[in-house]
């Protein structure tokens, strides 16, 4: 295992995060997450990095019962390549496929990488109901994974429908490359509820605004946006404070009771790509309509993310594991029950 892995995994073990460890270095109350729903393995037939959860049951109008021990679990990454692409299946025990709305998300984070805008872990993909395939020229761009370094991995399914769904599966499907591309590619996120802690908030009946500013850590060039929201969202915007220039204006694609169907994938200045500058400061502002007429716990969320690389020769930051953020939000990521409240049983009742 690389040097680096070993100091972040050791990270990982003080907080109580590493399969084998202790509790030691953990808030009250927590506990840690059994392993045994994760595989991680690499098939190179079809060069593919396959990340595997499940089985679980996920019964009528709830979430898995197993939620809670899906929330972030930690494997090691097999092999060292470049990632140009994913996909994602859900099925059940035979490989047959099933809804695709059983999965509301899945996220993985890389500890030994850091975030464009803050000291943390790096989320490196995650994708939900609405999240599509993509895949990008090999040759060309690719996002590096390092052979034995930390891979965290949360999950959530849940079943909005009068049918039980039994033995559910999901994989997420990377699609790799043993060669160096031409550019080398980083993921990065903006969520309005930056920085630490829950990432979904409440809407109260009619309109609700809520927004997140900060600058980035180094100039990057945004090749590609997407993004991430729930039902009765009107849009989310991402714009750059200093010259007053919009970014991007993200607006779901909804059915007719407002769920969200599908997220644009946005090629800023058509695949040529956006400056951003860690002397501007940048806004997300996200708004919603809750036209229900009562409050929806935890009903919105927000997020914008992509891919970029470093722009104007400027290099990727390092990840400080003593920074006290990047400690904050590893705990919460190797355990989200510590001291939290856990995706609930509200979230069935507004899910597409």
């Amino acid at each position: 295992m690389p040097r680096r892995a070993l100091a972040i995994a050791g990270a990982i073990s003080v907080l109580g995060s590493a399969p084998a460890a202790s509790h030691q270095g953990l808030p009250p109350g927590c506990r840690l997450a059994p392993q045994r729903y994760l595989r991680v393995s690499d098939s190179p037939d079809a060069h593919e990095l396959v990340v595997e959860v499940g089985p679980v049951d996920v019964p009528a109008h709830s979430l898995a019962p197993h939620q809670r021990d899906l929330t972030y679990q930690l494997a090691f990454v097999p092999l060292t390549a470049w990632i140009y692409g994913f996909r994602v299946a859900v099925v059940d025990s035979s490989g047959k496929a099933l809804p695709r709305w059983l999965l509301h998300h899945i996220v993985t984070a890389r500890p030994a990488n850091r975030e464009l805008f803050l000291p943390v872990s790096q989320r490196f993909v995650g994708i939900g109901i609405e999240t599509r395939a993509l895949r990008l020229p090999a040759w060309l761009t690719g996002a590096a994974l390092r052979r034995g370094e930390p891979l965290l991995v949360n999950t959530m399914f849940h079943n909005p429908t009068d049918t039980d769904y039994r033995g559910v599966r999901v994989r997420l499907l990377f699609a790799y490359s043993r060669t160096r591309p031409l550019f080398e590619i980083s993921p990065f996120n903006v969520d309005v509820m930056f920085p630490i802690g829950s990432k979904d908030f409440d809407l109260p009946p009619g309109r609700t605004v809520r927004v997140w500013e900060g600058s980035p850590a180094v100039a990057a060039r945004i090749l590609v946006l997407s993004g991430h929201l729930h039902r009765y969202a009107q849009w989310a915007e991402l714009a750059d404070l200093t010259t007053g220039a919009v970014i991007w204006r993200m607006r779901a694609v909804t059915d007719p009771s407002g769920g969200v169907t599908r997220i644009p994938i946005h090629f800023p200045r058509l695949g040529l790509g956006r400056v951003i500058e860690p002397a501007h400061r940048y806004r997300l502002t996200a708004v919603y309509d809750n036209p229900t007429g009562r409050a929806i716990p935890r009903g919105g969320m927000a997020k914008i993310g992509g891919l970029v690389v470093p722009a104007h020769g400027a290099h990727w930051p390092s990840v400080d594991t003593r920074d006290s953020l990047y400690r904050q939000d590893l705990r919460r990521l190797l355990r989200y029950q510590c001291g939290f409240e856990g995706p609930g049983e509200d979230m069935v009742m507004h899910a597409p």
